[in-house]
């Protein structure tokens, strides 16, 4: 089933809803498909036209200071990568956008090659159902597709790349159990920044 169309609604906030909606179609329960993503989307009825780009940057800023440095904090030789990466947050502005980019694919490269050197990376083509279900469940898809409006500089690729990077890491090292307890906190923090993009 797919959402009724609408013009009256903030395009952000429609993006993330419907991939909200998707996402619950392919993994999720009757309940949110049929109940809860309706409500979601009569909820942002009349935001078209507000706060749109604030919006946008709200995501864009998750994928990095939520999505991305939460996975590396579960990774104890990362925790400084995720601790240098709050110097270039929030990011609210192109500046600080073009900041964090840079920044962002110095960080990239470095857990790139930590993935190599830990042997995670021939087992990625193993994990990638794995990986990918997990990150589908913590709705990063839903924040990266809210985040378009305001990404420029490669940021929303960045956080995606980290957190793919993090959860091979996670997963090669067997821990699956925490990688799916962190995807529900992820999931929890998506949804409440949604409530806070409607009422920005």
């Amino acid at each position: 089933m797919r959402l009724p169309a609408t013009d009256c609604t903030c395009p952000v906030l429609r993006s993330f809803v419907d991939v909200y909606h998707h996402t619950a179609t392919a993994i999720g329960t009757d309940d949110e498909v049929n109940i809860i993503a309706p409500a979601m989307l009569k909820r942002i009825e009349g935001t078209r036209g507000t706060s749109e780009m604030a919006r946008s940057y709200m995501a864009l800023d998750w994928m990095v200071s939520v999505y991305a440095t939460t996975w590396l904090w579960l990774l104890e030789d990362m925790r400084g990568i995720a601790t240098d990466l709050q110097e270039y947050l929030p990011i609210t502005t192109p500046a600080a956008r073009a900041r964090a980019g840079a920044n962002l694919d110095d960080a990239v490269e470095i857990v790139d090659l930590h993935t190599t050197d830990n042997g995670a990376r021939p087992m990625a083509h193993e994990l990638r159902p794995a990986a990918g279900s997990l990150i589908q469940h913590s709705l990063m898809t839903a924040v990266r597709s809210a985040a378009y409006q305001a990404d420029a500089d490669g940021v929303r690729g960045a956080g995606v790349r980290l957190g793919w990077l993090g959860a091979c890491l996670v997963l090669s090292d067997d821990r699956g159990e925490e990688a799916v307890s962190l995807c529900g906190h992820l999931r929890e923090n998506a949804l409440d920044l949604f409530d806070r993009m409607v009422d920005a």
